[in-house]
């Protein structure tokens, strides 16, 4: 970034107007004359670079430096060595929390960085609370991340709203020189230039929440293209937050966990929607109703049972998500949409998935731990009803699943359908959270036993 401040030298390269090289663009010039030098474009860039080589003898190549900061360890290691001699000992501790600023920075160089920067200042303050470290990341994030905000200028409001659908879910991109769905632009043109950034083989990130953060309140140009963005992703799916799909941690980490748990539900809801909303765009002349492992990428490990109890049942979600203002229920007749009891705290089913072969009813659980006996009345299609639902899926954010006597629960995990770099995200701030509790207990233990004992007064000294 340092390199790329502009200087006083007038730049020969001829683009209508006067421009001036930045140290990075002289330097290379310099090099130029005796050599031919290749200039390597990584991290967040507007392209400029490569039209300013076009007419000399540097030869631009552009590369993603992402999979370069994959194995973080040694990295988080070498930083803490740079910056202070701390103990190993003090990385092992907090292991969680590193690898939840690892992945809030999207494995961006420069985010990264700032992500050790925050981690080796607040560890040196003995700040206890683990997702404020989360919180103050994001908000140091946000002032760094400017290029991207002024890239954005360069699409229409269809155009991002698109990308940002695709990327806030599991949408597989198995071949790059395909256009975006909804859209002329190819997958290849957004790599090439790091508007988009690998997630997992086949699927990108865009870092939705970080765009907006670097624009003042005041700039009223910017606020009209996001709110003419979010107002569009509500049109194409009925109902949409589109800002459900991607999570602040800022505001997660203040949620209880009631909140928490509607949080991935309604992030389950909307994944499912949206994913269902693509494949239609993709396939236009295809069938109104989808397959549930269309919509749902069985390949991220759920098991077989699983697979089979859903590889029946098709869905028809052309209406978006459906939130009713009095609870549904599977026996009622529903809209084809995703309906999700959001508004109704002691809803039976937290999700309703209408499809050819009967209702599909949903129980949520933000964590792994749950009993055969709290899912047995899920087992119905109400709370009085005596007739079993045609499906049930247990949505859940555990890493194994349990033997239940009932054989037709299917056990999902959500990564599926919905990004996995946001399941990830959940499972590590529920992990932070009770680590939070556990230390706010021992703190609170240390206390008590540290206040001085009250001296016993004999009753003849009182009287």
């Amino acid at each position: 970034q340092k390199l790329c401040e502009s200087t006083d030298t007038p730049s020969s390269f001829k683009s209508g107007f006067r421009r001036y090289h930045t140290l990075l663009s002289l330097m290379l010039t310099k090099f130029s004359l005796k050599h031919r030098p290749i200039c390597i474009c990584t991290g967040t860039n507007n392209g400029e670079i490569l039209s300013i080589t076009e007419m000399s003898s540097i030869i631009p190549q552009v590369l993603s430096l992402t999979p370069l900061v994959n194995k973080y360890q040694k990295y988080w290691e070498d930083m803490t060595d740079h910056h202070s001699a701390r103990k190993r000992s003090e990385i092992d501790e907090d292991q969680e929390l590193i690898k939840s600023l690892v992945d809030a920075s999207y494995k961006i160089p420069r985010l990264l960085y700032i992500a050790h920067l925050v981690w080796n200042d607040l560890r040196q303050k003995k700040v206890q609370d683990r997702e404020s470290y989360l919180r103050i990341f994001e908000l140091e994030a946000k002032k760094s991340y400017t290029e991207l905000g002024s890239l954005l200028s360069i699409f229409s409001p269809e155009d991002i709203a698109h990308i940002i659908l695709c990327c806030g879910v599991h949408w597989p991109v198995r071949n790059v020189e395909l256009f975006v769905p909804g859209t002329k632009i190819k997958w290849s043109y957004l790599i090439d230039f790091s508007v988009i950034f690998p997630y997992l083989e086949n699927c990108y990130l865009f870092p939705f929440t970080l765009v907006w953060g670097n624009h003042s309140e005041s700039n009223a140009s910017v606020n009209s293209v996001k709110t003419d963005i979010e107002t569009l992703c509500t049109q194409i799916v009925g109902n949409l937050n589109v800002k459900d799909l991607f999570l602040s941690y800022d505001i997660v980490c203040s949620l209880d966990l009631y909140k928490f748990g509607m949080v991935f539900e309604t992030l389950f809801a909307s994944s499912m929607a949206v994913k269902y909303y693509l494949i239609r765009l993709s396939n236009q002349s295809g069938p109104i109703e989808i397959p549930f492992s269309q919509i749902y990428d069985f390949e991220g490990g759920e098991s077989k049972q699983s697979q089979r109890l859903l590889s029946d049942c098709k869905l028809n979600l052309s209406l978006g998500i459906f939130y009713p203002e009095s609870e549904a229920c599977a026996a009622d007749e529903l809209p084809t949409a995703v309906i999700h009891n959001r508004k109704n705290r002691n809803a039976h089913h937290d999700i309703l998935l209408p499809t050819n072969s009967g209702v599909i009813a949903v129980s949520v659980k933000a964590s792994n731990d749950f009993s055969e006996n709290s899912l047995t009345a899920q087992w119905f299609v109400s709370k009085k009803s005596k007739v079993k639902v045609t499906q049930l899926i247990l949505l859940y954010l555990g890493r194994s699943e349990k033997e239940l006597k009932e054989t037709n629960v299917a056990f999902l995990n959500g990564k599926g359908v919905c990004h996995g770099h946001i399941i990830e995200m959940f499972k590590m701030l529920k992990e932070l959270k009770s680590l939070n509790s556990r230390l706010n207990q021992q703190f609170d233990r240390e206390n008590t036993s540290k206040k001085p004992k009250r001296k016993k007064t004999s009753r003849s000294k009182l009287r």
